[in-house]
């Protein structure tokens, strides 16, 4: 399949929300939020703008995702999430690149589904010779 779109506006709504999630977290700290930590908001609201005034394009990106761009990806949250419990972020990390390997998953499906013939009675549930299995990839 031909990829029609970059991840550029995943990744201006992945930063946002990755933002805001590693200042909210550093809000919790002293496990209350007050008036200081506004400060923190800062920055998440900065980048709203620009996360948002396309977000209408994000499902074309994901559903356009390449292999390189999802690996791209992963990256960008690895490096942008900095969270107090290595867990937490590990965790969230780990279901970030799940949610991104599901995405290709699904891309690939669609492009099997788009290059097989459909089955008639007469098809054979597996085929006499193994090389007529054509590689989807």
């Amino acid at each position: 399949m031909e990829n029609l779109f970059s991840i550029k506006e995943t990744k201006e709504l992945v930063k946002f929300i990755g933002t805001l999630v590693n200042n909210a977290d550093k809000a919790m700290a002293d496990g209350k939020v007050s008036i200081v930590d506004s400060a923190l908001l800062f920055e998440p609201l900065r980048l709203a703008s620009g996360a948002i005034s396309d977000i209408s394009k994000v499902p074309q990106e994901i559903m356009d995702l390449t292999t390189e761009e999802a690996t791209e990806l992963k990256l960008f949250v690895k490096e942008l999430l900095d969270l107090r419990d290595e867990h937490m972020e590990e965790i969230s990390e780990d279901l970030f690149v799940l949610a991104v390997d599901f995405v290709i998953v699904l891309r690939k499906l669609r492009a099997v589904k788009e290059t097989t013939v459909e089955p008639t009675k007469d098809t054979p549930l597996f085929p006499e010779d193994p090389s007529d299995i054509s590689d989807p990839a």
